[in-house]
């Protein structure tokens, strides 16, 4: 009895560790830079990125992406 509740106090304790350890490792290989210039001292800052490629281009496409009518309506029938 002492043994299976040790083995469930570690897994408790283990299970949020493993699970932030995860998501971490999702863009580690992104490219990305900003898309405005530095502010200057006590001024308002833009915090916004772009992904790029390896070569520094923008990583966009010129139509659009994602689900189109067709697959919206596949999905509700």
């Amino acid at each position: 009895m002492r043994a299976l509740r040790s083995l469930v106090t570690l897994l408790v304790v283990s299970a949020p560790l493993l699970l932030a350890s995860t998501g971490q490792a999702v863009n580690d290989h992104a490219n990305y830079h900003a898309v405005c210039p530095g502010a200057e001292a006590l001024a308002a800052r833009c915090h916004s990125n772009v992904v790029t490629d390896a070569n520094g281009n923008p990583n966009a496409t010129i139509s659009p992406t994602g689900y189109g009518p067709a697959q919206f309506h596949g999905g509700y029938s």
